[in-house]
């Protein structure tokens, strides 16, 4: 008998978000670990939840430590760089090694290749069974002559360098999900958080040209309700506070969402935990606004992506403006709706964003802007060509220009949006709400107690500015946030009727999954606003590089926060004057 297989599975989890842990390795490892064969043979799977901030050269040595026959590295968009590096390392290292590359924008991993190193196959789609079959095959040393029969992949293994994979046929969706196991009821997730995704179904009925699902199986397999129900009771018992609903589209069937509701309901009658959700326009009535009324709903996302025409038919979706608009009328009085939209859709022009803005400014709703990012495993991807899409692939895979707008016409759809009062959360994301000025959740006395003295530990003054900036002041608004002012010298005037000079407002508030924010400490969030004068004609390349900028700063900021918390906890502990009462 073969001896057992060491398995190791690598991601970079997002620090956008305070719930964007291993999820879907997590999966892959409960499919795993739930087969037979697999348990029968002791096959070890290891998994590395790292961040994408984490350090990078870490992540060679954490691999090689595994000793791994098999490696599995999940590819999103922020980290796909990464991974490419990765694997060309591990390849000049253990040459033997069987590589598996999958998750989301694993199909872009040719776009960035760094040399002739390549993975063994890129899954493309769900991944728990093709890596199991990979994982069986390998094992049984029959891999090689079953690779047609493995599922949804791309494969290079007898491939000449410089030649394409061969293309294998994707698996087609069950109608239920209830043959793969929760990683949860497992015992196999432990996460520090208070956030917790819940998945009730895959797939959509749609085919949006920018999304992911464009060109999956058109069909929507479901997880049985009582598969759902054990995985909120096991939430309730560990404390969980809030839900990521995983799911496409969360009001698509309305006796679904009915009974989940009621489920909700019997489950947690006080109302403890509150959910996040994407929602589709199309399905609200009256009956689904009464029943959104019941759910303590703290996120309702709808994608309304643009009222210019001139985008619906590459998008494939026709947004009908009146109707929308009724929609989020009848929703005013039970929720506060969150509308996004894309900039830079195939289409769009300056003029065009502009008259989606408009439009937007009618509804009473929050709304969040995205650069458009072309997804690989999209149809805007493979067909890039046509709508001559120039993307950056190094960089988030952000979109620079397409047939209908050019690099300098992006710039000036980012200017109409910041006159227009939307306030940059993140790179490539605005943010703009009903609310006026910057709005967090109240802390209680003892969180504010703690936050302030966790400012005052880092020392505001000793930060380590650019050359130029100085450090001006800090606002407090009571019990909801601390805002810090930055200035930029260069551009400093004190004389009478002068502009606002050039810098950067940072917020720290409570840590909330739900509020714009650059990033997070492990007890508050950290979000910025720019207040810049520059240059109408100010072109693409010259903003990017002044937002990204700003990104060493408001790390380090991040960074000095997190140890201060640690600081004043530890004082705490130890019992120190002044901090008795400190932590939340």
């Amino acid at each position: 008998m073969s001896p057992p297989l060491r398995i190791a599975l690598i991601g970079h989890s997002s620090v956008d978000e305070d719930f964007t842990y291993a999820f879907g390795l997590y999966r892959i490892q409960a499919y795993l670990l739930s087969l037979e064969g697999v348990r029968e043979a002791g096959h070890r799977v290891e998994i590395l939840d790292r961040k994408v901030t984490s350090d990078e050269a870490e992540d060679l040595e954490l691999v090689l430590a595994t000793q791994a026959d098999i490696v599995g590295l999940s590819a999103y968009l922020w980290n796909l760089p990464r991974v490419v590096r990765l694997v060309s390392a591990l390849r000049a290292r253990r040459p033997e090694l069987l590589i598996v590359v999958g998750g989301p924008s694993s199909k872009g991993y040719e776009d960035l290749a760094v040399d002739d190193s390549r993975p063994d196959f890129l899954v493309v789609g769900p991944g728990e069974q093709t890596f199991a079959n990979i994982v069986e095959r390998f094992a049984a040393g029959t891999l090689d002559a079953h690779i047609p029969e493995l599922g949804n992949l791309l494969s290079y293994r007898g491939v000449e360098p410089g030649e394409p994979p061969t293309t294998h046929t994707p698996t087609t969706r069950p109608k239920s999900l209830d043959f793969l196991p929760s990683p949860y009821l497992m015992g196999l997730v432990e996460v520090d958080t208070k956030t917790l995704y819940v998945e009730t179904d895959r797939g959509c009925p749609y085919s949006c040209a920018f999304c992911v699902e464009s060109t999956a199986p058109n069909k929507v397999a479901e997880f049985s309700m009582d598969r759902v129900e054990a995985e909120l009771r096991w939430a309730l018992a560990r404390d969980f506070e809030h839900i990521e609903m995983c799911s496409a589209i969360f009001n698509r069937d309305t006796a679904w969402m009915e009974q989940f509701i009621e489920l909700v309901e019997r489950l947690d009658p006080d109302k403890t935990l509150s959910f996040s959700a994407a929602l589709y326009s199309t399905y609200i009535n009256e009956r689904q606004a009464a029943l959104l009324a019941r759910l303590n709903l703290r996120s309702a996302l709808f994608g309304l992506n643009s009222v210019n025409s001139e985008t619906f038919k590459s998008v494939r979706r026709v947004v009908r403006l009146e109707r929308f608009k009724q929609r989020m009328e009848l929703l005013k009085e039970v929720l506060r709706p969150e509308v996004s939209l894309i900039m830079g859709l195939p289409g769009d022009t300056p003029a065009g964003f502009a008259k989606t803005l408009d439009y937007v400014a009618t509804l009473d709703v929050n709304v969040m802007v995205f650069r458009f990012m072309v997804l690989p495993a999209t149809i805007y991807y493979e067909q890039r060509e046509r709508y001559q899409l120039e993307i950056d692939f190094a960089n988030d895979n952000r979109i620079l220009s397409t047939h209908s707008y050019s690099a300098e016409d992006f710039a000036q759809m980012e200017a109409i949006a910041e006159a227009a009062g939307y306030v940059q959360v993140n790179p490539g994301q605005w943010s703009k709400r009903r609310d006026e000025g910057f709005v967090a959740p109240k802390m209680d006395q003892r969180t504010w107690n703690f936050l302030y003295l966790s400012l005052r530990e880092i020392g505001l003054d000793s930060l380590a500015l650019p050359a130029s900036w100085r450090f001006d002041k800090v606002v407090l608004e009571l019990r909801s946030h601390v805002q810090l002012v930055f200035l930029d010298n260069d551009n400093d005037s004190d004389s009478p009727g002068a502009e606002r000079p050039s810098g950067l407002d940072v917020f720290v508030s409570i840590r909330d999954d739900d509020s714009p924010r650059f990033s997070h400490s492990r007890y508050f969030n950290v979000a910025y606003r720019e207040h810049e004068r520059r240059s109408a004609d100010e072109d693409a390349s010259a903003k990017a590089r002044r937002s990204e900028g700003y990104r060493p700063l408001l790390e380090q900021i991040t960074a000095a926060l997190a140890a201060a918390e640690r600081s004043v906890l530890t004082r705490r502990k130890r019992g120190g004057a002044g901090s008795a009462k400190a932590s939340p």
